[in-house]
């Protein structure tokens, strides 16, 4: 790390944005996840977080300017099941963001976290690589797609961008609305549209959605 911090310098003379991206996963129950396993994740997706950060950061205070953005995911509020440590070593990045943007913010450094969730990348191919595992994930997301990596450097763009220089020790979920979605994923009879429509049809309610011709979305 400290050989491409001076390998950055010397062609550039400064520092002004560090995108941590690395991770990996082990899956495991709890109950059978190896100490090896649990040391290796926590070692490159937290530790391998804060040394990057750091060696970076120096050259930030130093030239009293930068930007730290870190791939988190939404799975460091909601725990991935089965993935070992992989949501806890993610909630530390959240929290280490927020550390270094209490104590680094004086030297004019931001850091912020962007957290993505159901995104194809060489790493998920082999899950969508079966069309009913990516049409059961789409159901859960409200935009009903699956991510894309240019979604994600979107978002990364600006944070590390002066679009957002009053923004520092945050997250930003980009996840299609997956998030928001526990209150539609809840069963009701007949489907949560379909109970809603009924409920209405039989106060006499005349729905606009009967006529608009717009295609209503099923529950599947």
């Amino acid at each position: 790390v400290q050989a491409a911090v001076d390998a950055t310098i010397a062609d550039f003379g400064r520092v002004d944005v560090l995108v941590n991206t690395a991770g990996i996963l082990r899956f495991a129950a709890m109950e059978d996840l190896p100490l090896s396993d649990w040391n290796e994740v926590i070692n490159v997706n937290l530790t391998g977080y804060f040394i990057t950060s750091q060696r970076f950061g120096r050259e930030m205070i130093k030239a009293g300017q930068g930007r730290l953005v870190h791939i988190s995911t939404v799975a460091s509020h909601s725990p991935e099941t089965f993935s070992g440590v992989y949501s806890s070593t993610k909630a530390g990045v959240n929290m280490m963001s927020k550390m270094l943007a209490a104590e680094w913010g004086p030297y004019g450094v931001r850091s912020n976290c962007v957290e993505p969730c159901f995104v194809k990348t060489p790493m998920s191919a082999n899950f969508y690589a079966d069309p009913e595992v990516e049409k059961s994930r789409s159901r859960l997301i409200a935009t009903r797609r699956i991510g894309e990596v240019s979604d994600i450097a979107n978002a990364v763009m600006f944070l590390a961008s002066k679009r957002s220089d009053f923004t520092t020790g945050d997250a930003i979920k980009v996840d299609g609305g997956f998030s928001n979605m526990m209150g539609d994923l809840t069963a009701k009879p007949g489907g949560r549209r379909a109970y809603a429509d009924n409920y209405l049809k039989n106060k006499g309610v005349e729905l606009w959605s009967d006529e608009s011709g717009v295609a209503k979305p099923t529950d599947q």
